[in-house]
C-alpha cells in the first residue's frame, strides 16, 4: 500500500528508517534463502521433468508399435537415441520393436549397448532372456533371466518370464511360485495368471487352471490367447459347453485364426461331433500360409474316428513329412493300421512313438492290442502291465484277463476282471460284454483253480446286471466259503440280504442272517444290516458314512430300499448324492446310477400318461 507523505511526521520517518535498517539484513537473508529454495526446487524438478518427458516419448513409441506402425516407431526411437545416446529406455523400446519383427540379432546388439552403458540394466537382461528363449538357447535364457531378477528383485516381468520357463520344463509347482511372486509386485500381470493356469493344466488340476485363466481374462477380456487357454481348461474339467462358448468368443475376435479353429475342432472331436471337427480342420489347412504337421495329424485322428482309415494313413504320413518324428502322427498312423489289420506295421509305428516320447501311454496300450492280435501274448502282457500301472483302463484289463485265462492263470484273470468291473458301465448297453465276462468267470470256477473271491466277483457281475437270484447265491457261497472272514464279507452280506428281500425269499434271508450272526457277530451288528432289519433309520445309517466309499455303499443301499418301497423321490435324493459325491470306481456307484436312471425313466413314462 502506498504511504501518504502528508500523514507521516519526520519522527515517524526516522523511526521507519531505523526499523528498515534493523530488518534489512534479515530481509536479505530471507530473500536469499527463498531464492535458493526456488533454485533447489527447480534443480530437483528438472530430472523429474526429464524423466517424465522420456516416459512420454517411450509411450509414444510403444503406441506406434502397438498400432502396427513399426517403421514410424523405429524411426522415432532412432531419432531419440541419436539425441540422447545414453538413455537406455529409448533402446528398450527399439529392442521391443525388433523383437516383435523377429529381428533377434539386431535386438541383441542393442541389448549389448544397453549393458555396456549400465551393467545392471534389468530390462535389457529381460529382453536378452526372452530372445535367447526364442532362439532355443534355453540355458543362456535362464542365466539372463536370473541376472535380470538379481539386478531388480522386484521386477514382476522377470518373475513372470521365469515362471514360463519352469512351466516349459515341466516344473509346474515352481512355475506357480514364480508367477505368484510376479503378482505380488504387479497384481495386474495377466501373463502371470496365464502361467499359473498353464501350470495347473499341466498338473491335471483343471478347475484351478480354469480359475487362473478367468483371473487373467478379467484383466484382458479380449485376449484370444486367454480365451483359448480357458476353453481347454473347461473342456478337460468336463464343461464342454462352456469350452465351446469361450472358443467361439475368441473366433468372433479373430474369425480366421487357424490356431483357434483347430482348438474348436478338438472340442468338437471331444463332444463326438467328428464331421464338424473335420470341417474345421479342412478350414485350418486352407488358412495356413504354410503346411503344418500338427494339422494333418489332428485330421488323421478324425479320419480314424470316422473309420476312413486310408485317409487317416495318408494324413499321418503327410504329418510326418512336415514334422519329422512327430509322436502323435506315429500314433495316429499306427491306430489306422491296427483297424486295417496291419498289426506289424502298427507295432513298428507305436514303437517309434514310444521311443520319441515315453509319455505317449496310448501307444503302449495300442501296441499291446496289436501283439495280442498276432498271438504274441507275453509282449502284449508286458505293454498292458506298463499301461495299467499308470491308468485305470477297462479295455487293457479285459485283454490281460483274456490272456491270463488263455494261459490257465485264472486267479490273475479274476484279479484283472475285478479291476474292470467298476469301469464296465458299457455292460448296460452291451449284453455281449456281460455274457463274455460271465463265461470267463464260469470257466474259472468250473476249472476248480479259482479261489473263493471269484464267487464274490461273479456275484457282483450278476448284481450289477440285475440278476439278483444268481447274485444272492454267489454272495452266500462266498460268505460260507470264508466263514464270513473274506475281505468282501460285509459287502456280500449286505447285497445277499437285500437281494433275498427283494426276491421275497424270506426263509433264505432269515437263514443267512442267522448264519452271519452265529459266525461273525460284528457283521450282523453292522449299521447296514441293522438298516435292512429296520432297526435303524436311513438317516442314522447315512450318519456313519465317513468317506466316498462308505457313501457309495450306504447311499446305494438306502436308495434301492426306498425305491423298492415306492418312495422314489426320497430314493432319488440318496442316489443323487452317490452320483455327486460317491467313489466312481465302485460297483455300487454304477448300481446307484442305474437305479437313478430307472427311476427317472419311470417318472417320465408316468408323466407321458
Amino acid at each position: 500500500m502506498a504511504m501518504n507523505s502528508e500523514l507521516v511526521s519526520p519522527k515517524s520517518v526516522s523511526l521507519l528508517n531505523q526499523h528498515i535498517g534493523k530488518a534489512l539484513p534479515l530481509l536479505l537473508a530471507a530473500t536469499m534463502a527463498f531464492s535458493l529454495s526456488i533454485e533447489n526446487a527447480a534443480l530437483a524438478e528438472a530430472p523429474h521433468k526429464v524423466a517424465t518427458q522420456v516416459e512420454q516419448n517411450c509411450k509414444q513409441i510403444a503406441a506406434l508399435n502397438k498400432a502396427g506402425k513399426r517403421k514410424a516407431a523405429e524411426q522415432l526411437a532412432d531419432k531419440l537415441i541419436s539425441e540422447n545416446a545414453k538413455e537406455n529406455r529409448y533402446r528398450h523400446e527399439k529392442i521391443e520393436i525388433l523383437h516383435d519383427q523377429e529381428k533377434y540379432d539386431a535386438a541383441l546388439k542393442e541389448i549389448d549397448i544397453c549393458l555396456n552403458q549400465d551393467a545392471k540394466d534389468h530390462v535389457a537382461y529381460y529382453w536378452r532372456s526372452d530372445i535367447l528363449c526364442h532362439q532355443n538357447k534355453l540355458y543362456e535364457a535362464r542365466i539372463a533371466i536370473n541376472k535380470c531378477i538379481q539386478c531388480n528383485p522386484r521386477y514382476a516381468l522377470g518373475y513372470s518370464l521365469k515362471a514360463s520357463y519352469e512351466y516349459q520344463a515341466g516344473n509346474y509347482k515352481l512355475a506357480i511360485s514364480y508367477a505368484e511372486l510376479a503378482l505380488k509386485y504387479d497384481p495386474k500381470s495377466e501373463n502371470s495368471w496365464n502361467s499359473i493356469g498353464l501350470a495347473y493344466l499341466g498338473m491335471g488340476e483343471y478347475p484351478k487352471s480354469a480359475k487362473a485363466f478367468e483371473s487373467a481374462l478379467a484383466l484382458n477380456k479380449n485376449s484370444t490367447m486367454l480365451l483359448n487357454n480357458l476353453s481347454m481348461a473347461l473342456l478337460y474339467s468336463g464343461r464342454s459347453k462352456e469350452a465351446m462358448e469361450k472358443i467361439n468368443l475368441a473366433l468372433k475376435i479373430e474369425p480366421r485364426n487357424p490356431y483357434l479353429i483347430q482348438k474348436r475342432a478338438i472340442i468338437n472331436q471331444h463332444n463326438g461331433k467328428l464331421k464338424d471337427a473335420l470341417d474345421d480342420m479342412n478350414k485350418v489347412i486352407q488358412l495356413r500360409e504354410e503346411p503344418c504337421g500338427e494339422d494333418y495329424s489332428v485330421r488323421a485322428s478324425l479320419y480314424v474316428g470316422l473309420k476312413n482309415y486310408d485317409a487317416a494313413i495318408s494324413d499321418a504320413k503327410k504329418s510326418l513329412q512336415l514334422k519329422k518324428d512327430y509322436t502323435q502322427a506315429y500314433y495316429n498312423l499306427a491306430h489306422a493300421q491296427y483297424f486295417k489289420g496291419a498289426y506289424k506295421e502298427a507295432i513298428a509305428n507305436c514303437t517309434k512313438a514310444i521311443e520319441h516320447d515315453e509319455r505317449t501311454s496310448s501307444a503302449l496300450k495300442l501296441r499291446g492290442l496289436c501283439y495280442q492280435a498276432i498271438g504274441e501274448d507275453e509282449k502284449a502282457l508286458k505293454d498292458f502291465e506298463r499301461f495299467t500301472a499308470a491308468y485305470d483302463d477297462s479295455e487293457s484289463y479285459k485283454a490281460r484277463a483274456q490272456i491270463a485265462a488263455k494261459q490257465g492263470y485264472f486267479e490273475q484273470a479274476a484279479d484283472d476282471l475285478s479291476a474292470v468291473m467298476p469301469f464296465s458301465t458299457s455292460m448296460k448297453a452291451n449284453p455281449k460284454e456281460y455274457n463274455r465276462l460271465l463265461n470267463l468267470y464260469n470257466r474259472m470256477i468250473s476249472s476248480k483253480l479259482a479261489g473263493n473271491e471269484t464267487y464274490f466277483d461273479r456275484g457282483m457281475v450278476y448284481f450289477v446286471a440285475g440278476d439278483l437270484k444268481n447274485a444272492a447265491n454267489d454272495f452266500e457261497h462266498y460268505l460260507k466259503g470264508s466263514n464270513c472272514k473274506g475281505k468282501n464279507s460285509l459287502s456280500a452280506a449286505i447285497w445277499a440280504v437285500f437281494s433275498y428281500g427283494k426276491l421275497k425269499q424270506d426263509a433264505a434271508r432269515k437263514s443267512l442272517l442267522s448264519y452271519i450272526k452265529d459266525t461273525e457277530p460284528a457283521i450282523g451288528k453292522s449299521p447296514e444290516l441293522m438298516f435292512l432289519r429296520k432297526e435303524i433309520t436311513a438317516e442314522k445309517l447315512m450318519e456313519t458314512s465317513k468317506d466316498a466309499r462308505a457313501l457309495s455303499t450306504k447311499g446305494a443301499l438306502v436308495g434301492l430300499v426306498l425305491a423298492e418301497e415306492g418312495k422314489t423321490e426320497a430314493a432319488s435324493g440318496y442316489l443323487g448324492k452317490v452320483k455327486r459325491m460317491g467313489d466312481q470306481h465302485m460297483d455300487e456307484y454304477f448300481v446307484a446310477l442305474k437305479e437313478l436312471d430307472h427311476i427317472g425313466g419311470n417318472s417320465r413314462r408316468g408323466r407321458g400318461k
